[in-house]
């Protein structure tokens, strides 16, 4: 037998896909998002919505008035949030060996 014969090589890998978790996000910043998302529903675009948003106060949260651009950001930030957060986990076993 040569050297090369008693070598056994094995490797295990385990994936697993990254979920995100709603909870995590502040409660302002909920609230912030609601207001968002129920403006949206309502029919306005994101331009009225950063208009509504700084009429009725709200500030990013760096303390900054809101504009289009923003509000398209954080709707679409939003989304791809949740459907990460509702995504199936998917975890996938990899074992390779030599024998």
């Amino acid at each position: 037998m040569t050297y090369f014969e008693a070598v056994v090589l094995r490797f295990e890998v385990e994936i697993v896909t990254r979920q995100l978790s709603l909870n995590l996000i502040p409660e302002r910043r909920q609230e912030r998002h609601q207001i968002i998302e129920s403006l949206y529903r309502s029919g306005l675009n994101d331009k009225q919505i950063a208009s509504e948003l700084n009429q009725r106060g709200i500030k990013t949260p760096s303390g900054k008035d809101y504009y289009y651009e923003l509000v398209f950001v954080t709707r679409r930030k939003l989304r791809l949030r949740k459907e990460r957060h509702f995504a199936k986990v998917t975890v996938m076993n990899i074992r390779l060996g030599l024998n």
